[in-house]
């Protein structure tokens, strides 16, 4: 059994899934993906929450149009999104049932790669990916003009300067800096971003494991969401977590 609570912690709106008991427990902080909300995590939560995490999804400022923390789209990037985490994570950790010195952070998407930019600074104790986008620095900084283009055919997110302009400063070692275990999970068939990067991923960080998921896409989907979370567990229970 779990306990479920939403509101506004630090300014940001948040889900907190927990065992049903007073005792602490490891921090989870699951970071959802572009236009995407708090309720991306659902799977991740109820799995790891059920495996005795403290488990929170929350909504980026400005990470969707009708986004729970009061931002603005135009006004989003991955590097205040990197911010929003860092913020958010200090606020959480004070919860009272947090147990003192276990952070772990995880992410889809655009939220993967905020994840990844925020492991090595907020000492997180494992990191877990899916679908990870580290293909939007390379897109962006390769071919800054067709990168706008592909954006610009989603209109329900309106993006400002800022988004590309933060995105053309992210370096390689900032996004592959963490050292800690790592998990990446990929479609092989995703459209969106390349397995490609993944494997890239994986060649660059510290100790990453990659599992390929062979017909998923961008979105895992049915069965592929359940066989996800339950690959998160297994892998903190491999490392001792």
């Amino acid at each position: 059994m779990r306990k479920i609570g939403k509101g506004k912690f630090g300014g940001y709106f948040c889900r907190i899934s927990r065992p049903e008991d007073e005792k602490k427990h490891p921090l989870f902080i699951w970071c959802h993906g572009f236009g995407s909300d708090y309720l991306s995590g659902d799977i991740y939560e109820e799995v790891l929450a059920e495996a005795g995490y403290l488990f929170v999804s929350f909504d980026f400022r400005g990470g969707h149009p009708g986004d729970r923390s009061g931002g603005k789209t135009e006004k989003m990037s991955v590097c205040t999104e990197w911010n929003d985490l860092r913020c958010l994570s200090e606020v959480l950790k004070r919860l009272p049932w947090a147990e003192e010195g276990k952070l772990f952070l995880g992410g889809s998407s655009q939220g993967g790669l905020v994840a990844a930019l925020a492991a090595e600074e907020l000492q997180a104790d494992a990191l877990f990916l899916n679908c990870p986008a580290f293909s939007l620095v390379t897109e962006c900084q390769k071919d800054e003009a067709g990168f706008r283009q592909k954006l610009q055919e989603l209109p329900q997110m309106k993006l400002g300067e800022i988004y590309f302009r933060d995105l053309k400063t992210i370096t390689e070692e900032e996004m592959y800096s963490y050292k800690g275990p790592l998990l990446i999970q990929h479609g092989e068939e995703d459209a969106i971003v390349p397995f490609a990067s993944s494997l890239k991923a994986k060649e660059n960080f510290f100790q990453a494991e990659l599992i390929p998921f062979p017909q998923g896409g961008h979105r895992f989907v049915g069965e592929d969401r359940r066989k996800a979370a339950e690959n998160m567990v297994s892998f903190l229970k491999e490392h001792g977590e």
